[in-house]
């Protein structure tokens, strides 16, 4: 308990510490947003030329469902119940949206260049807004943007601060009389180190500092090794065994080719408290590690905790936490992510090379190399 809450106590401070050095108007957009209890994600990068890059977001999305009425009714509940899910979903989405357009009209004036573009038709809704709040400090012209000729939006490429907000609907496939729909706020923040400078990240003082928390009682510790050798036609082929399959680009082109090796710590769920004590420990030593060494490539996902679990889910909760790169080779790193399923709570500590394509069964499987799999012992 007492190092659940020393853990909670420092999340709390790098959190308000971070959020402090913002010093932005876009900071009351934030508090209007934690007001409102809605989430925002906020993950922090160095991926090169000593450049710091933090962004903040916040999404929403909805798709109704067709009634008996439609050509394509799903046949598994009332039209009542589902004109009632439908006026929850539109009524969620359109608060979240309303709220963020609210204050970023707020913040248009405010902005060093602004532009807003918005269109409704039968075919759907397109609503972009494409804010610069601060210019690089070695501007002294107009600052170089692109348009996205597709929606009217605007990208800063050398701006200090810069803020988007999209939302598009468009009719669902089938009856054409619902909608789909989904809207997305980033906020992105540049910060150039003094040094100029980017170095590799310190991995193993890194992981000397949360390997002791690890190998604590009660956390059981299993290798693993996923692999594949390059498919060009990975896309074409079943994917019920994996979770996520993707390419990489090298120096000699695209390639699904990669392997993932190390060891996943499992805590069993009657052990809850140990998991999310242990969990709020590496976070803090991950942010505290990263504002110590803000010059070492990384990228981290601020505030990540073990998803809800309720007892019969059968799904994934699977989370890409914290990456640290090494050297100048993008395909290359070590990998802390975090899952929970069925068969637990999950922190996986493992080296990365090429491209990753995680195991839907991954809890279970000591190898999968090629699609052939070897499972842990019972």
């Amino acid at each position: 308990m007492r190092r659940t809450i020393i853990s909670t106590l420092l999340l709390m401070l790098i959190t308000i510490g971070i959020n402090a050095q913002l010093n932005s108007p876009v900071d009351s957009l934030f508090k209007r947003l934690k007001q409102e209890h809605l989430p925002i994600s906020h993950m922090r990068w160095n991926s090169g030329n000593g450049l710091i890059t933090d962004s903040y977001s916040i999404g929403t999305d909805f798709s109704e469902l067709c009634l008996s009425t439609c050509h394509n009714p799903l046949g598994i509940s009332t039209d009542e119940s589902i004109e009632k899910r439908n006026r929850e979903n539109r009524k969620k989405t359109d608060r979240i949206m309303n709220i963020l357009r609210q204050e970023v009209d707020k913040l248009m004036p405010l902005a060093e260049e602004s532009y807003h573009f918005e269109s409704h038709k039968k075919t759907g809704d397109t609503i972009t807004y494409s804010l610069c709040l601060k210019y690089s400090d070695d501007d002294d012209d107009e600052i170089r943007k692109e348009i996205a000729p597709y929606n009217g939006q605007y990208y800063f490429g050398d701006a200090i601060e810069t803020l988007s907000l999209e939302y598009y609907a468009e009719p669902t496939n089938g009856c054409g009389k619902h909608k789909s729909a989904w809207g997305a706020l980033n906020y992105f923040r540049n910060e150039q180190l003094p040094s100029g400078e980017t170095l590799p990240f310190d991995w193993e003082a890194y992981h000397a500092l949360i390997l002791p928390l690890l190998n604590q009682d009660g956390v059981i510790a299993r290798e693993f090794r996923w692999a594949q050798d390059n498919d060009p036609e990975y896309r074409k082929k079943p994917n019920n065994d994996y979770m996520g399959r993707n390419q990489v680009h090298t120096a000699n082109g695209k390639t699904t080719e990669g392997e993932a090796k190390g060891i996943i710590y499992t805590i069993p769920y009657d052990k809850q408290d140990l998991a999310i004590a242990l969990l709020d420990s590496i976070n803090s030593i991950t942010e505290h590690f990263l504002d110590e060494h803000r010059e070492q490539r990384y990228s981290y996902l601020y505030g990540e905790s073990f998803k809800h679990y309720k007892k019969g889910f059968k799904g994934n909760n699977y989370c890409h936490m914290f990456a640290a790169m090494i050297d100048d080779d993008i395909v290359s790193c070590h990998k802390v992510e975090i899952a929970n399923n069925e068969d637990g709570h999950h922190i996986l500590v493992f080296k990365a090379h090429g491209a990753v394509w995680v195991p839907r069964e991954y809890s279970k499987l000591k190898s999968m190399i090629n699609g052939v799999k070897e499972y842990f012992p019972n």
